[in-house]
């Protein structure tokens, strides 16, 4: 009863985690101090943690996004390219139980930027076999290179989990028992 309690806890958590993200519309902003020579660690429940260069992300299959997101100063329209954050994931071996039936949706996936900003999404929600426009990480915003990588999920509305300057991607199995 007290794994079947906390797993509930756990899925409550990321759902309301989703769930505020989703409506706050808030767009996330790194501190400009950090410097460009930056890289996105993929920890978590991995078989292969991974630590990521600008230079590798930009190695992957490339991918080009228009979308409109709502913020607290109104809307927003960028064209995004870079890789599906998918192929970021697939890379590092995510541990889910491929015997649940949707096991893409249950893996999360806790998107923090460099000054602490985080937002939460599945793995489905990266996953060309899930999602008609998957969530990707962006290197260059409407033609100008980035910094550091931005999680873009064109589906969203509101723009609180356009998470720029992305430093960690948490892989978390929530089917995963607690103990």
């Amino acid at each position: 009863m007290g794994t079947t309690l906390n797993r509930g806890l756990v899925s409550l958590t990321v759902t309301a985690l989703l769930t505020v993200a989703a409506l706050t519309g808030v767009d996330a902003r790194a501190d400009p101090s950090i410097p460009a020579a930056v890289a996105v660690d993929v920890v978590g429940d991995v078989d292969a943690p991974r630590n990521w260069t600008l230079d590798e992300l930009r190695t992957l299959a490339h991918h080009t996004e228009t979308v409109t997101f709502q913020t607290h100063t109104g809307p927003e329209t960028h064209t995004y390219a870079g890789s599906l954050l998918d192929a970021v994931l697939t890379a590092s071996r995510p541990r889910g139980d491929i015997g649940q039936t949707n096991p893409l949706l249950s893996v999360a996936i806790l998107v923090t930027a460099a000054d602490g900003y985080t937002a939460a999404l599945s793995w489905g929600e990266s996953s060309p076999a899930v999602s008609p426009r998957p969530a990707m990480l962006a290197t260059v915003e409407d033609g100008k290179v980035l910094d550091r990588p931005r999680l873009v999920l064109p589906t969203d509305l509101a723009g609180g989990r356009q998470v720029r300057d992305v430093a960690t991607l948490r892989v978390v199995n929530l089917s995963a028992p607690v103990v």
